[in-house]
């Protein structure tokens, strides 16, 4: 009986679990923009116990999922930022590329001994990326908007960290209100985020978000 549990467990726990994650990623895309990969990549090898290679093509496969039906809903809008994500998303294949080469790399790695411990290497180095970069977005989220902007009551002036590079060919975009910007470095920042895309399995909000706001305005 036992050994039957634990089997129908198993069968059962993987896609319920994978259904609520996914209901509660959903959730928190529709309202902030932000969810997907950053919840869903560390609760699947957390939660139930996936390999962090195979949580992070999981999460991919739902942000293809969600990004092509944000896609749609906007598809009978005006699609101002168009000429923006053209030229954001030229590095991003590269970039995705780069990060799935390093999640192959890491995955040559059995064990990494830490404090006299020896730890699996590659949830070990993956956990250790997320804590790291996670907490230095919502440092500096925290850092701009308490102390920063304090006082300021709309963002009309606001420009991003990267406008003062003044990189030829410089484009004009209707969703860029500081004026002309760099395209080459558009470019660069896309191939950023296509390299963190494909090395954690994140990108949208987390990586997307605080990239349009902050550095480009």
């Amino acid at each position: 009986m036992e050994f039957s549990f634990e089997i129908i467990w198993t069968l059962v726990r993987l896609p319920l679990g994978g259904v609520l994650l996914g209901v509660c990623a959903g959730m928190l895309t529709g309202l902030f923009g932000a969810g997907g990969g950053f919840i869903i990549t560390p609760a699947l090898n957390i939660l139930l116990g996936l390999p962090y290679n195979i949580a992070v093509g999981t999460s991919t496969c739902q942000i293809l999922g969600a990004s092509s039906f944000a896609l749609y809903h906007r598809s009978s809008k005006k699609m101002m930022g168009f000429r923006l994500a053209c030229l954001v998303g030229i590095g991003v294949p590269l970039g995705t590329f780069f990060g799935v080469r390093t999640v192959n790399f890491l995955g040559m790695i059995d064990t990494l001994e830490v404090a006299g411990r020896t730890l699996p290497a590659q949830d070990t180095i993956f956990t250790a990326i997320f804590c790291v970069f996670l907490s230095l977005i919502a440092s500096w989220m925290f850092f701009d908007n308490f102390y920063l902007r304090r006082g300021k009551d709309h963002d009309d002036d606001h420009k991003g960290s990267l406008a003062w590079v003044k990189v030829r060919p410089m484009i004009r975009c209707e969703t860029i209100p500081s004026g002309p910007f760099s395209a080459p470095v558009l470019t660069l920042l896309g191939l950023v985020m296509g390299f963190l895309g494909g090395l954690l399995g994140i990108g949208g909000g987390v990586i997307m978000m605080p990239v349009l706001f902050y550095l480009i305005g």
